[in-house]
């Protein structure tokens, strides 16, 4: 997702490259600050017409270069060389609306990493520390049995499915409320403590996380009973 100078991709690929918590929250309070500050022109009340915005010589309050530099692409209609016609006023105001919503997502996406990394070291603690486990297939893979099976027995699972239909899975089992200390905050951590893949390695919590995240942020948001799949 790219919406003027940011880019999702690369924002997340850069986070990559901080090993300490407080460097990955630094860099991620500075991209939301700086969505922050760019939303709130957006939004603000405009007393000229927007292509006024595009002006370099006229000081206006509430203007940013970000806005600038939107309004003259539409003006110039960069995507469409053999379009005559520049957008009115009301066309300008619609696209506008929609350029700020972008940029709204991608900061809904920034403040969720931001909890993930404040919350990834409690949530750890939520689980007690077990000796390794070994690894057991099971053969009725719905939420009822698995539960049971998690609740007697101290093998890891392994799961031949996707990642997606794992969460969905564990989520069902958390929602009937069938195993104890079970919750959304340490919902990932105990899918890495009680399965592995089909090769019988370990999930990564963090791959975990960003799905489960995308899930909350998603798929599930609308709240309703609907289950829709997710293959990863």
């Amino acid at each position: 997702m790219i919406v003027g100078n940011f880019n999702l991709h690369q924002i997340l690929f850069s986070l990559e490259m901080f090993e300490k918590k407080e460097d990955k929250l630094g860099y991620l309070y500075k991209m939301a600050k700086e969505l922050q500050r760019i939303i709130r022109c957006f939004e603000s009340s405009k007393t000229l017409p927007l292509r006024m915005y595009a002006v370099d010589n006229i000081q206006i309050d509430g203007n940013c270069d970000e806005l600038k530099v939107f309004i003259r692409k539409q003006i110039k209609g960069a995507n469409n060389p053999w379009e005559k016609r520049t957008p009115d006023e009301g066309k300008l105001k619609i696209l506008a609306t929609k350029e700020v919503i972008d940029y709204k997502k991608i900061l809904l996406l920034i403040d969720n990493e931001i909890q993930l990394i404040e919350n990834r070291t409690a949530h750890n603690t939520n689980i007690d520390h077990e000796p390794e486990k070994s690894s057991i297939k099971v053969k009725d893979i719905n939420y009822s049995s698995i539960a049971s099976l998690l609740k007697k027995d101290r093998s890891k699972i392994i799961w031949e499915h996707s990642i997606g239909e794992l969460i969905e899975l564990v989520n069902s089992i958390l929602d009937k409320k069938l195993i104890k200390n079970l919750n959304e905050n340490n919902l990932p951590q105990f899918i890495s403590k009680n399965f592995v893949d089909k090769d019988e390695s370990n999930y990564s919590l963090e791959k975990i996380e960003k799905v489960y995240s995308m899930f909350l942020k998603t798929i599930w948001s609308s709240k309703t009973d609907t289950k829709t799949r997710y293959f990863q």
